[in-house]
């Protein structure tokens, strides 16, 4: 007669400890790795570092500082738990300007530096080892008296009053039937090239839309006489808000619905700030020039001709160029585009200034003649 074998059961205070084991680290993990405001100090190569985190703003802050050298920047990177992110620093220094050229993985940029105190781009200086300069490649495209230097994988397109050119296929798109010197209604959402039709007098019931990768045209018709007089104050999702400002109405514009609303309720409209909307007077709106808040961690803008570079929390803006700037024609968080006579150059923290394009009409007209697309 055979002995039956009872099957093992695992001792029930010993799966509990296993499980309370496990629960344990599945909390410590989460606690370690969930993002966390602090400040924390630290020395590194006679430099004192303060390393900042604002989990809100999933946002680093650092302020490096050497006897009365202050450099001060931002770094957008994903949070880590970990702590003292800088692990070298090497100083570069003439009589007025100094650079520091920094060891971590957790900047935008490694390098900045101060001339006579004040932050300037590392590309404006010459004190920089050349080992640390990087050197971008670029292909060269001639059309219609047009010269472009093709630094990225962007798309480049030029008003040419009554049609787009299409730079980097050799392409024309025609848009008009009358010649159009300055398109103030226009705005890109998504791929799409979105214009009033200036073919109309006065007022428009008519958007042309352009799709920037197949060059197809849509028109999309109004349910309202709209005025030229009007401004863009901002994009949200797929939509645009306009201000008539001659009918006093704000509306939004949803170009993936094709849809179109007035948002305006009698005596108040609406603008994005801080992240949200908020109610403002129309009257506001329009005499103030307000548009959407561009939330962006880094800002480009020009004062007094000259192009700046503006980090969210930094009071101190950096100098990124020596050129007389006429206009930003597009930004992003990282790049900055922008005419200078009849040049349009790029910067970017990896390559600095660059020029992208050259076009002899730009000398007279050069707002919304120029658009980036990616």
């Amino acid at each position: 007669m055979q002995r039956k074998h009872k099957k093992y059961k695992p001792n029930k205070r010993l799966r509990n400890l296993i499980f309370l084991i496990i629960c344990i680290i599945i909390i410590y993990l989460i606690v370690y790795f969930i993002p966390k405001n602090y400040n924390f100090k630290y020395k590194i190569n006679g430099f004192e570092v303060l390393e900042k985190y604002n989990k809100d703003d999933k946002l680093y802050t650092f302020v490096i500082t050497k006897k009365k050298k202050k450099y001060e920047f931002i770094s957008d990177k994903d949070y880590t738990p970990n702590r003292k992110l800088i692990k070298k620093i090497e100083e570069y220094k003439n009589e007025n300007t100094s650079c520091i050229v920094i060891d971590s993985e957790e900047l935008n940029n490694s390098i900045y530096c101060l001339k006579n105190n004040k932050m300037v781009d590392y590309h404006l200086t010459n004190i920089i080892p050349k080992k640390y300069i990087n050197k971008n490649k670029s292909k060269k495209i001639e059309y219609k008296d047009i010269k472009l230097n093709l630094v990225d994988n962007k798309t480049y397109f030029v008003w040419n009053y009554t049609k787009l050119y299409k730079l980097n296929d050799k392409e024309k798109i025609s848009v008009f039937k009358k010649d159009v010197y300055n398109i103030n209604l226009n705005v890109i959402i998504d791929k799409y090239l979105v214009m009033a039709d200036y073919d109309q007098e006065y007022n428009f019931n008519k958007f042309k839309i352009v799709n920037l990768k197949n060059n197809k045209i849509e028109e999309f018709e109004l349910d309202y006489e709209i005025s030229f007089d009007s401004r863009i104050i901002g994009t949200h999702k797929n939509s645009f808000y306009l201000i008539d400002n001659k009918n006093k109405k704000e509306y939004e514009i949803n170009i993936k619905k094709k849809r179109i609303e007035i948002i305006s309720n009698g005596k108040y409209g609406k603008i994005i700030k801080n992240n949200k909307f908020e109610k403002i007077k129309l009257n506001k709106i329009i005499s103030d020039n307000l548009e959407f808040d561009k939330n962006n961690n880094y800002l480009w803008n020009i004062k007094n001709e000259t192009l700046y570079l503006k980090q969210k929390g930094i009071k101190n803006d950096i100098k990124v160029s020596n050129k007389k700037v006429k206009n930003i024609v597009y930004q992003n968080n990282y790049e900055c585009y922008y005419i200078v006579d009849d040049i349009l150059y790029k910067y970017s923290f990896e390559y600095g200034e660059e020029k992208v394009l050259e076009y002899f009409e730009l000398n007279f007209n050069f707002k919304n003649m120029i658009y980036v697309y990616e």
